[in-house]
């Protein structure tokens, strides 16, 4: 009976995807090509097959996601009727992603916050260039501001890290535990695991950005520390003590985020024999991911000119930053992960097959 509903939120995904993509290219076909691997890939078959939340979560972030492309575009803001749409098609979002993992909604509000300075610049410009009224421009800054404002609700039942009560920490660690996936297995294991929170995190930097490198130290403790034996854990004796340990682990955490896993780990065998046939699924996966992301300068460079993209870029990276940051477990990460990475993925392709039209266009001349 669940079947649909599943099937439905990855199709509801695929067909959201298209739309963001379609804003960049114009082109159908090519938009249609570039969903392709988010649709059909393999590994997609583990939540629309069964029970499993990350289908709500890939499809709550593409919404939440279309949602501020529609913000950032001029056209919207002739027709009140464009701005409402827009504004349930995040609280829609937010509420799907909301239902299973509350802390991811907490992660897309802080990466929304970038994206609201970016379109504030845009409305400014709208301004400067005489294209809107003063007031014009006003309202429009205040709902987008609203907008990520009014997410907080939706992340009740989030993280929550008691950065300067010392007296609270068992009871965050335990929190972030039973708010994470309702897997039964893993829940067991979660509800019993409660490690220590790192230690000497203050290092004279302002509370309020002690405070977020503090959650993010203490939910990668527990990635960490929670499954010590699991087959696809990676960099598990890294622990965030200062915020400079999270600032060296940067260009790190990107290359996880991005790339993996990596070859070596294709033709390992899994702790399950249904581990290692995702293990080689995985690899043949990665090859058109990394040919994919090959192509994405070209795609950046082709639509520079488009604040579509840069928010793209800005939502999809940011939250595999975060993601690369704090999750130690290849496996998990690339569920995480997929709604984001697929997304650049399809930029990507979408990149590569407009440089090819253009490759034939010249040729016929």
């Amino acid at each position: 009976m669940l079947i649909p509903l599943y099937a439905g939120l990855h199709a509801t995904a695929a067909f959201v995807l298209f739309k963001i993509i379609l804003r960049l290219t114009g082109n159908r076909v090519i938009s249609f090509m570039a969903v392709l691997p988010f649709w059909l890939y393999p590994s997609a078959m583990i939540w629309y097959t069964q029970i499993h939340k990350d289908g709500y979560l890939i499809a709550g972030a593409l919404l939440i996601l279309l949602a501020w492309l529609r913000l950032g575009d001029a056209a919207t803001w002739k027709r009140w009727q464009d701005i409402l749409i827009s504004i349930v098609l995040m609280f829609t979002g937010a509420f799907l992603a909301w239902i299973v993992r509350p802390y991811s909604v907490q992660m897309m509000q802080g990466v929304s916050l970038a994206i609201v300075l970016l379109e504030s610049y845009l409305l400014a410009r709208r301004f400067w260039k005489r294209e809107w009224r003063l007031w014009q421009a006003l309202t429009a800054a205040a709902i987008v501001w609203a907008s990520v404002a009014a997410l907080s609700p939706f992340t009740v039942g989030g993280i929550k890290a008691e950065f300067s009560s010392q007296s609270g920490l068992a009871d965050t660690t335990r929190q972030m535990a039973s708010s994470n996936d309702n897997n039964s297995s893993v829940n067991s294991q979660l509800s019993e695991c409660n490690p220590p929170p790192p230690t000497g995190h203050h290092s004279g930097w302002p509370e309020f950005v002690e405070s977020r490198a503090y959650a993010l130290a203490i939910t990668r403790e527990r990635f960490r520390l929670c499954f010590p034996d699991a087959g696809s854990n990676i960099d598990i004796s890294v622990s965030y003590h200062r915020l400079s340990y999270i600032l060296l682990y940067l260009p790190r955490a990107v290359e996880i985020a991005f790339l993996s896993p990596f070859p070596p780990e294709w033709f390992k065998p899994g702790t399950l024999p249904a581990n290692t046939v995702m293990r080689r699924v995985s690899g043949f996966e990665m090859l058109g991911v990394y040919l994919a992301l090959a192509f994405l300068p070209y795609a950046v460079w082709r639509w520079r000119a488009q604040p579509d993209l840069w928010i793209i870029l800005v939502f999809c990276s940011g939250m595999m930053l975060i993601y690369g940051l704090v999750v130690a477990n290849v496996g998990t990460l690339y569920r995480f992960r997929y709604g984001f990475i697929m997304t650049l993925v399809a930029l990507g392709i979408a990149g590569g097959l407009a440089f090819w039209e253009e490759r034939k266009k010249k040729a016929k001349v």
